[in-house]
């Protein structure tokens, strides 16, 4: 007897072991055909505003650039000044802190991250670091686990019975298996259907512990779609399932069939190359010291009209010619396989670029070099590559975004969302086969909601005055920045005081 409840203790122990290392993270991307209003994928989200939807695995869309730049719009350093940008700046390097995806242990990252500021609830503050940081996340290729652990595929009515399809969009960071954990909290859900006013139906997403339900410690960075971030709520770094669907996305041996952006060109020639004769290898070129027409662009002689003439030029071979420049003073070459079937970049790094939101453009326009992997002939190679950025691929910004008459529905914040990403469907010959995989092209405007605060005045069996005196005494919206610390919050627009806003409330 004692045997059996030993047994049955251990087993038990091992389902509670594995459910805490279990997880789940979601793909976006633009929304396929099959995910309608009816199906329960309308405009519900404030982040992707309904062109977004969940992707399956192997069909994400991700940055194919090493450096992503951003910038404030003027309207954004009006209403939130430097102290705004300085929680901004935290969550970029929340971002940058992931480093090299190859070499991440998931263990090393929590399963809950997020905490409670008491101070900053009772007012009623929305923390602006912690959206930043979710939009961030998102804009990455990731979206609400939580929303998207079951979805309706199918729904039909066969003798005055409807049916559904149900399947999973939430994938486990290291098996890559559909799952139903987040964050090592177990998930079901509940069909609902009709749901009003346009009697769509969708799966009810929610966790079995009951404890969770009104919002769950588990939650990932990228879950916020569900549950919003609540008054008093922060982040303070990503979770287990966060890094874990970056990891998939942009770990070097993830090779997708993309094209390159619109801003990309060819690299030309570089450091091969022999002093005194014509051309010689390309920037991490092969072979890197061949005497004669120089490889270009990609990383294997090859030299046709489009590619010019590539590798070093005539009087220095590259290395003391620096780019080179073909024969003679021709510049090396500038094409570039493209599209091609690329590895992730590993390291995706935010750069800060001051933005000129009155033209829309950079005061100095940049050129990045970079390298990227590709295979051909399953071999891989190396191409050198050329990016003139002329405005930020991310831009903070803000404005009022409340909707007019009868417009119930309140957005702290937006972004563009999936709209305007590359898919590489037809890539393969065959289009419409596949919704993934696909490249994210900028620009990514993340829009900070300035309308606050807000009050409610309603109408209730006790108020038939709508005075003042009438409505909540604490603000429904109102940003802030704040911490676990003991100090006092800090209050938007630029000038706000926390003490002025507290005693509004006890008045």
């Amino acid at each position: 007897m004692m045997r059996r409840i030993l047994q049955a203790f251990a087993t038990v122990a091992l389902l509670l072991l594995s459910a805490e290392q279990a997880a789940g993270f979601s793909l976006v991307g633009p929304r396929p055909p099959w995910q309608t209003p009816a199906l329960g994928f309308a405009n519900e989200t404030a982040t992707f505003q309904g062109n977004g939807g969940p992707m399956n695995i192997h069909e994400e869309y991700r940055w194919n650039v090493p450096e992503i730049h951003y910038g404030y719009s003027a309207e954004f350093l009006a209403y939130f000044g430097q102290r705004g940008v300085d929680s901004i700046e935290e969550a970029v390097e929340l971002m940058n802190g992931i480093g090299d995806v190859d070499s991440i242990e998931l263990d090393d990252y929590p399963t809950e991250s997020g905490r409670m500021n008491l101070r900053a609830s009772a007012l009623g503050l929305t923390d602006l670091k912690s959206v930043a940081l979710s939009s961030l996340v998102q804009s990455r290729g990731l979206t609400d686990p939580t929303r998207y652990t079951f979805v309706i595929r199918n729904r039909w009515i066969a003798n005055t019975v409807t049916n559904y399809l149900v399947t999973k969009r939430n994938f486990d960071p290291v098996t890559l298996q559909p799952s139903s954990f987040v964050n090592g909290s177990l998930w079901t859900y509940i069909i609902q259907d009709p749901v009003p006013p346009t009697n769509y139906a969708w799966a009810n997403n929610f966790p079995v512990d009951p404890l969770e339900r009104i919002f769950p410690r588990n939650l990932p960075v990228a879950g916020v779609d569900t549950f919003g971030i609540p008054p008093g709520f922060f982040w303070t770094q990503l979770t287990r399932d966060d890094v874990g669907g970056l990891k998939h996305i942009y770990r070097s041996s993830n090779f997708n069939t993309e094209t390159a952006l619109g801003d990309v060109s060819g690299g030309g020639g570089g450091l091969g190359g022999t002093v005194g004769f014509p051309g010689g290898g390309g920037l991490l070129d092969f072979p890197s010291g061949s005497v004669g027409v120089g490889g270009g662009t990609y990383d294997f002689p090859f030299n046709t009209a489009t590619n010019n003439v590539g590798g070093g030029g005539q009087g220095g071979g590259g290395l003391n010619n620096n780019l080179g420049g073909g024969l003679g003073a021709n510049a090396g070459g500038g094409a570039f396989i493209n599209p091609a079937l690329k590895g992730g970049f590993n390291r995706i790094q935010m750069i800060r670029t001051d933005y000129d939101s009155l033209v829309g453009v950079f005061f100095n326009p940049l050129t990045v070099r970079f390298t990227e992997t590709v295979l051909t002939n399953d071999r891989p190679r190396s191409q050198s590559l050329t990016r003139t950025v002329t405005q930020p691929d991310i831009i903070f910004d803000a404005a009022d975004l409340q909707g007019g008459e009868a417009t119930a529905v309140f957005t702290p914040y937006n972004t563009p969302g999936a709209a305007g990403w590359n898919s590489s469907d037809g890539l393969d010959g065959v289009t419409g086969d596949d919704f993934g995989p696909g490249v994210i092209v900028p620009p990514f405007r993340i829009t900070f909601n300035t309308v606050g605060p807000l009050y409610t005045n309603l109408v209730s069996s006790n108020a038939f005055f709508l005075t003042e005196g009438a409505i909540s005494t604490q603000s429904i919206f109102n940003w802030g920045s704040f911490d676990g610390s003991t100090n006092d919050p800090v209050v938007y627009p630029v000038g706000s005081s926390i003490l002025e806003l507290e005693r509004r409330v006890r008045r």
